[in-house]
């Protein structure tokens, strides 16, 4: 399923700090695809990473189906992650889900709001 595209693109907290002692120059500047990619780009597309983790999250305890779509679908398939040029994420969903999520998400997002402010 298309939707499994995504999840390539999904690291944990844990593995993403493994990333970071392996790669310590993740975040610096670097030419792929004959494309230079500024540090600020790859900041964008961590904190795109942590979105789409959430969404997940909560398409999955709701079992919403969802998938990656234009871009960020290309991306996953032909460069194994984003595309150089690339500066969102495209998440798709039918619109029965779509409905369902925007029903669920609020009461999910604000129960993760207290959460987090509580464990601070």
């Amino acid at each position: 399923m298309l939707r499994y595209a995504m999840l390539d693109l999904i690291l944990t907290i844990r593995e993403r700090a493994f990333v970071w002692l392996i790669f310590p120059n993740y975040f610096q500047g670097e030419i792929r695809d004959d494309f230079y990619i500024e540090p600020m780009m790859k900041c964008a597309w961590a904190a795109e990473i942590e979105v789409l983790e959430v969404v997940a999250e909560i398409c999955n305890r709701h079992n919403i189906q969802y998938f990656a779509d234009y871009g960020t679908l290309l991306g996953a398939v032909r460069h194994k992650g984003f595309i150089p040029w690339d500066d969102d994420i495209d998440i798709s969903m039918f619109r029965s889900d779509y409905e369902r999520f925007l029903k669920i998400a609020p009461a999910e997002l604000s129960f993760r709001m207290a959460d987090s402010e509580h464990s601070q």
